[in-house]
């Protein structure tokens, strides 16, 4: 009620249609490639079930977009990002997506099967994340009228990416103090870099498909989202299972690559009477914490080429268009 008396209608009538061919094709591409990168941590990636998923969403992907560059009225623009500002935003929303976002279910995985936390410790223990976001992005929009959008997301990846890169040296017995510091690292990247690159997304593009943006940016995210759980959800399982397969042939267990994927896969913790369920489980915690390194250096990396790239193209780019509309006014 208080939006419908409050927020000033934008819609633009001529594009005011639900694009059903374009809906599904995104759903069936994003469905299977998300699939394939599951399955591949589960098979691996000579697996044909992977290989025939990953084919297909790729493919669905380039179907996609030709179909929606040829359609009169499509669920995405294309046009849209002719200009360098929406592509890179959009490019850093997905990559938001498959870092920060994706993240979130990475640590809950750590703290609960590598240092054996309960669901409910787990979310308490995650806190900080969330706290340092709620106290600071109440300030987001005065930092950005006086610093620009792209230096707060720059800043906002940069610390994530800190974070990340730290959370590679924690293990199953690292103190939660410098667990919880990195969480709230992380939370500070995550309150400079999410409403930032929404505003910056809406600015650059005409305010009747301020809708359609908003729409575009959410579902980079989500889609970097999707794809970052399932492919470093898949570097995890794959990394876990190599060194804990390892662990267990240098102790002298038989069928140690079945015994790995077991525990990995399906929490199965079975093992012979020399190695012992307590056993398996704390050889299990090691491999574990050196998936989760695996996938924390791969985001990090992920978010400190996504700084780069806006400090390399948007900075300027905003620059040039605060410059001219100066100019012109």
């Amino acid at each position: 009620m208080l939006g419908a008396a409050s927020i000033v209608e934008t819609s633009h009538p001529d594009h005011a249609h639900l694009d059903l061919v374009g809906l599904a094709l995104s759903i069936l591409w994003l469905g299977a490639l998300t699939f394939g990168l599951i399955s591949a941590g589960e098979n691996g990636w000579g697996d044909p079930r992977t290989v025939t998923a990953v084919v297909a969403g790729l493919a669905g992907l380039a179907v996609f977009l030709a179909f929606e560059a040829r359609t009169p009225r499509p669920m995405l623009p294309l046009g849209l990002f002719r200009d360098i500002r929406f592509a890179v935003a959009n490019v850093a929303s997905f990559a938001l997506g498959l870092t920060s976002y994706t993240s979130v279910f990475l640590y809950s995985m750590f703290l609960q099967q590598a240092q054996g936390w309960s669901p409910t410790q787990t979310g308490l223990r995650m806190a900080p994340l969330f706290l340092v976001q709620m106290v600071v992005s109440p300030a987001i929009g005065r930092l950005s009228q006086r610093y620009g959008h792209s230096a707060l997301m720059a800043a906002g990846y940069l610390s994530s990416g800190l974070s990340m890169l730290g959370m590679c040296w924690v293990g199953p017995s690292s103190p939660y103090a410098t667990i919880g510091l990195l969480f709230a690292i992380g939370g500070l990247g995550n309150a400079l870099s999410i409403p930032t690159g929404s505003a910056a997304a809406m600015s650059f593009a005409p305010r009747e498909r301020s809708g359609m943006v908003s729409a575009v940016i959410n579902a980079t995210r989500q889609g970097g989202t999707a794809i970052g759980i399932a492919l470093l959800g898949a570097l995890m399982s794959m990394r876990a299972t190599t060194l804990l397969t390892a662990h267990l042939e240098n102790a002298g267990i038989a069928n140690a690559g079945a015994l790995a994927r077991a525990a990995v896969s399906r929490h199965d913790f079975a093992a012979d009477a020399a190695m012992g369920e307590d056993g398996l489980r704390a050889l299990f915690a090691v491999a574990y914490a050196g998936g989760f390194h695996a996938a924390m250096l791969t985001a990090a990396i992920v978010s400190f080429v996504t700084a780069g790239l806006l400090v390399a193209v948007l900075a300027p780019a905003e620059a040039r268009s605060a410059r001219e509309t100066n100019q012109q006014g």
